[in-house]
């Protein structure tokens, strides 16, 4: 493979890698670890998700974990963030879904797809490694 294209390839992952940061979080049953990785969007010292769960009629698993326990980590590249969840308020959300559609587009079809309000979390960084 020429160098060029070797080097086209890891920009690519690391693109990706930013993209769809690792989060990780404990499971409110088991308490086990459980990572997963989702599309975010920056909001000045925030990071800011979509628990759409694809428009389905109930909220993801990792939201439900993260309201009996809002600690968390992210992973971007080999920065580890310590976050803290919570949701967004109504006015909050009214300013940030346009940005998070103009993100990816798909929300608001899942939205459309299901009679729940999709949550918008916000996570807060409370220390870095």
């Amino acid at each position: 493979m020429p160098e060029e294209e070797k080097r086209s390839q890891q920009n690519n992952c690391q693109e990706i890698n930013s993209f769809f940061p690792k989060f990780t979080l404990r499971g409110h049953k088991t308490g086990k670890k459980r990572t997963k990785p989702l599309i975010y969007l920056r909001e000045n010292d925030q990071m800011v998700l979509v628990a759409s769960h694809g428009g389905a009629p109930m909220h993801p698993i990792w939201w439900r974990n993260l309201q009996q326990t809002p600690q968390a980590e992210v992973q971007i590249n080999h920065t580890i963030l310590h976050v803290e969840a919570r949701e967004a308020t109504q006015e909050k959300r009214e300013r940030l879904w346009p940005k998070l559609v103009a993100l990816y587009p798909d929300y608001q079809n899942y939205q459309k797809r299901t009679t729940r309000t999709i949550p918008i979390v916000v996570l807060q960084s409370t220390s870095e490694r």
